[in-house]
């Protein structure tokens, strides 16, 4: 009794909807369950075999659909863009951390710098103050 409805098991890994238009179709379960041993082979050729096969299909006697071709052409085409898409908005979180550090660096640069010009002055103060005090006391010993 395990096989009461065989189309239930043999479409059970589908969505309801393709079971309903497989069936639907005259001859669409028979051509559907030859199709898809042709479909899974095509899914797994590289890209320059698919070119190939898309070039080869209109004057060869090959079992696949020139739809089929182009329809698998156009899954790695959408698989593309998304990969694309996905790569764009890694790239773009990338550039805004990029920019974020930037700005960071360039408040802390900004900090350094107002801290190396006090620095700086002070350094001038201080020098001329020895210079001075050298002055004073050469002046000094010297009046003597």
């Amino acid at each position: 009794m395990a096989e009461e409805n065989p189309e239930r098991r043999d479409w059970a890994d589908h969505t309801a909807e393709f079971s309903e238009l497989v069936r639907s179709a005259y001859l669409g379960e028979d051509l559907t369950r030859t199709e898809a041993h042709w479909i899974r082979l095509l899914m797994k050729v590289r890209d320059d075999e698919l070119v190939l096969l898309a070039q080869a299909r209109p004057v060869a006697k090959m079992s696949v659909y020139q739809e089929a071709i182009a329809a698998e052409i156009a899954r790695r085409n959408v698989e593309a863009v998304i990969r694309n898409e996905e790569a764009l908005r890694e790239s773009r979180t990338a550039i805004d951390k990029t920019t974020a550090a930037l700005v960071e660096f360039k408040e802390a640069s900004a900090t350094a710098s107002a801290r190396l010009e006090a620095l700086t002055r002070w350094l001038i103060a201080f020098t001329a103050a020895v210079v001075l005090l050298t002055i004073v006391l050469v002046v000094h010993d010297l009046t003597r």
